[in-house]
């Protein structure tokens, strides 16, 4: 599956989660577990207005927040600016330090000690 399709495009504005970002967010979806196979207990998503956020169970029980930003507004930043930080449970949105990170190094952002 090859997520940087999406890279460059435009996402249609509506007061509704359009066709369009909604197959976005499944590949998303997709790309995030098939990275993460094997490296990490569980993957909790939430989709929403045009963003997604979510956590991210390690093998060792650490909670990882996620969260990319509205992609109408911010063009490929889902992409170049992951962000991600600990987390003390799945309603934990505060959380510790704020990290960035391109998504193709989630894995190995999370691999480490996320503070």
């Amino acid at each position: 599956m090859v997520i940087e399709k999406w890279l460059g495009i435009d996402f249609e504005s509506s007061c509704y989660k359009t066709p369009q970002f909604l197959s976005f967010a499944n590949d998303f979806k997709k790309y995030i577990k098939a990275s993460l196979k094997g490296d990490v207990k569980s993957i909790k998503f939430n989709v929403e207005h045009f963003y997604i956020f979510g956590f991210i169970e390690k093998l060792d029980g650490q909670l990882v927040y996620f969260n990319i930003s509205d992609v109408r507004f911010f063009k490929d930043a889902w992409y170049n600016n992951l962000l991600y930080r600990s987390a003390t449970s799945t309603k934990d949105y505060t959380g510790g330090m704020n990290h960035h990170v391109e998504l193709r190094e989630l894995k190995n952002a999370i691999g480490r000690k996320v503070i």
